[in-house]
């Protein structure tokens, strides 16, 4: 699953190895808690901060 993460002045990339069943449950906008590493993502030449997800809920 890959995704943006947002609040009022950040946003980062996000991907979640075999996370693929959670993309039926969210829709845009919904606030989440997650839990995973940051890390940088190199591809094709660039180099970005990207959060590596391993589990989310939505928040309350």
């Amino acid at each position: 699953m890959k995704l943006k993460l947002k609040d009022e002045n950040l946003t980062i990339d996000a991907i979640g190895f075999h996370l693929g069943e959670y993309a039926e449950n969210y829709k845009l906008g919904d606030k989440v808690d997650i839990v995973g590493n940051l890390e940088i993502n190199s591809y094709n030449g660039t180099q970005n901060v990207q959060m590596n997800l391993k589990d989310m809920s939505k928040s309350l």
